[in-house]
Order: structure tokens, then sequence, then C-alpha cells
């Protein structure tokens, strides 16, 4: 029996757009398996965020920027109080606003990859990208079933790494600076702007002055609100002495070697310094110029060094390396067993938290991240070695 005319126009229509459908298709299937976690209720929601949403809620909503009301940043507020006005359970609403950012995080990740691939592959490596980026375990758990915000700073970083690709430094910078007012964790790439700053000549000082700029921006509601300004401007930096604990269940070089924080933890700071010392000499030392693969290498190791030096240190803060490592691979196709490692590592340091449950002790995920940094380490001098070994040949050449 033939197929009828209105078959044959569905199957047409179908294989005409394909993509689209199946970009849509993955999507909604994406939101459902989310929406299956949304009536989970951890700790940090019941103990914080709810009792933040309350106090905003009975208070006024943005009136209530006002007042000091939880250790987030101010921009996150402001979205909670916007979503006080929503008459939905806020365990719902907070859940829905870091749902929305794993899509955008899933489509500026792709079109970082579209950036690097060219040709008759660039759209199909953008489709699987968006599907890898959509589906990771962590960032499914921590919008979902976490009920965290990590995926919105998250995304404005993942722009800027775009807009720093294209050389835009300026759009590149703002982007740094409203990931970095709506948290802290932001800052663990912003070693890759000082070791561009010293090797690329389109970087100045006044570009950095856009990140301090930008935070006073988005932090200006709670001003006009009422909030006391010098309140807002040193939220970070109570923030930064708020948990006196050398690592929070993040791999960490403490987990390896355990102390006490008051004992250790300027010795961390002091060690983080050296190291991102060590590699700024590096990258001087060489005159790296730059290409979107050292881009995203040297994002990756700067996140992972951070989070394994630095005290004080949540497993959730791994994320951008959970993203940037799937990136690079799926632009560059080399060394698959590093995302792989990357995103188990993170993955396991959840699992304690959200299921009680602990598969694999942290001094031994602290031990493979620790080896995932050396190998990263060692690939991003190799390919900047074979850089400047190609750049003196052509000279001799010439």
């Amino acid at each position: 029996m033939q197929k009828l005319k209105i078959e044959e126009k569905l199957i047409n229509f179908i294989t005409k757009h394909i993509d689209i459908l199946f970009i849509i298709c993955i999507t909604l299937l994406a939101l459902l398996l989310r929406y299956c976690l949304f009536n989970h209720q951890t700790g940090d929601y019941n103990l914080y965020l709810a009792n933040w949403f309350a106090t905003l809620k009975e208070n006024g909503g943005f009136a209530a920027l006002s007042e000091s009301i939880g250790n987030y940043n101010i921009p996150y507020m402001v979205i909670m109080a916007f979503l006080t006005y929503i008459p939905i359970d806020s365990l719902f609403t907070i859940k829905i606003v870091s749902v929305v950012f794993d899509i955008l995080l899933a489509i500026i990740g792709s079109k970082i990859v579209g950036l690097i691939i060219k040709g008759n592959k660039r759209k199909l490596a953008m489709i699987i990208s968006y599907v890898a980026l959509l589906f990771l375990p962590t960032i499914i758990l921590d919008s979902s079933m976490w009920a965290q915000c990590d995926t919105i700073y998250t995304t404005f970083v993942l722009l800027a790494i775009y807009y720093l690709m294209k050389n835009k430094i300026t759009l590149s910078f703002v982007f740094l600076g409203i990931a970095f007012a709506f948290k802290l964790q932001a800052l663990f790439i912003l070693p890759l702007y000082i070791f561009m700053y010293f090797t690329k000549g389109k970087f100045s000082l006044l570009n950095f002055l856009i990140i301090p700029a930008i935070i006073i921006i988005m932090c200006l509601p709670a001003v006009i609100a009422g909030r006391d300004i010098l309140d807002v401007l040193l939220l970070y930096v109570n923030q930064s002495g708020y948990y006196h604990f050398m690592t929070m269940k993040a791999p960490s070089l403490y987990y390896i070697i355990p102390g006490d924080y008051k004992l250790l933890h300027r010795f961390a700071l002091v060690l983080t310094v050296i190291a991102f010392g060590c590699l700024l000499y590096y990258v001087i030392k060489k005159k790296v110029k730059w290409n979107n693969e050292q881009i995203l290498i040297a994002c990756l190791l700067s996140v992972m060094l951070a989070v394994f030096l630095l005290p004080g240190m949540h497993e959730r803060y791994m994320i951008i390396a959970d993203v940037v490592s799937v990136i690079w691979y799926l632009a560059y196709r080399k060394k698959i067993y590093i995302p792989i490692l990357i995103n188990l590592v993170s993955l396991l340091c959840y699992v304690p938290y959200l299921f009680g449950v602990v598969i694999i002790d942290f001094w031994l995920l602290s031990l493979v991240l620790f080896g995932v940094i050396i190998i990263v380490l060692k690939y991003f001098m190799d390919i900047t070695n074979k850089q400047s070994n190609s750049k003196k040949t052509k000279e001799n050449e010439v």
C-alpha cells in the first residue's frame, strides 16, 4: 500500500527540518528529566533558600532588598525578589530559573564549538555539544535537584570565553563582570585574563576595571531599595570568611594532606599564588600567542588549580571545569578521558550530599584530580612549546 499524500508531506517536513525538530524534542526530554527531580528538597534549600525567599516575600519583595538577607550576591537576590510575585511554590520557581540557564549554557557552549569547527561538520558538532552539555549529570543535579544557581554564573563565564575567542575584549570583560556579580567563583578564570594581559597586545588594565563597574551596576537595585552601599560592596569579603574548613567536599589537596583551617588557610592562599605565579612566568617566557585551544585549556587548568589548592572549596565549584572540559573535547577530539575523569570526580563529590552515600573516598578523588591537573598542564606546555618551535622555524627560514 502506497503512502498517503499527507504522510509524504509529513515525512518531507520532518526530513527538511530534522535538526530543529531534534533539538526541540531533546530539549523537552531534558526538561522532563529535570522535572522528575523538582520535588526533592535539599538541606541547602530548607535551611537557606526557602528562608531567604520567605523573608523577601514577607517584607515586600523588591522592597526587602534594603535588608541584609542571605549571603548570595545582590543579582541573585533580585531574581529571588522577582520570584516572590509569582504564585508558585518557591521550590519550583527557583529551580526553573536555574533550568532556563541550563539551556542557555548548552547553547553558548555549542556556539563556542561552532567557532572552532568549520565546514560540513560544524552543524552536527554544535548539535552534539548542545545535547552533551544539556545532559551533563552535574548540570542536571545542580539545578533541578539541588536548586543551586551555578549554571547562571557559568553561562556568563562561557559568554566571556566566547567573546574572548572572537577578540571582542570589552564584551568578554562585561560578561565576566556579570558572572562575577552572581558568584565569587567566576574569579577562578581570572588568571586566564591576567596571563593574556601580559602576552596579548589588545588588553589594557582599564579592561579589568569593567569587572567592578559591572558588579556595582548590578548591585544598584539593593542600593536604590535603601541598603547601605558599603554593606553591598563588602558582601564578597564577608563571604570569603564564611566557611572555616579547608575543604567542603571538593576534591582538594587538603584531603591528601589534611590539616586545621586556622593552621593551613594562609599557607593554602600563598601556595595558590605561587602556582599561578609559576604559570604566569611560563606564559610570559614562552610569549604564548593564545589560540582557541590554549584559551580553553588554560581556563580548565585555572579552575582545577583553584579548586584543588584554595581553602573552603565546595563540591559544586568544579562546574566550570565540567563544562569546559566537554567543550574542549568536542571541539578538538583529544584525550577523551580528561572530560570523563573531571565529570566523574565532580559527580562522585555530589553524591554524598545529595544521596547520603560515599562511593569513593575524597582523598582518592583528590588524587585523581591532581593527576588530571598534571596531564592537562603537560598538554598545555606541549602545545605551547610546539607553537614556540614553529615560530622559531619560520624565523630561521626567513
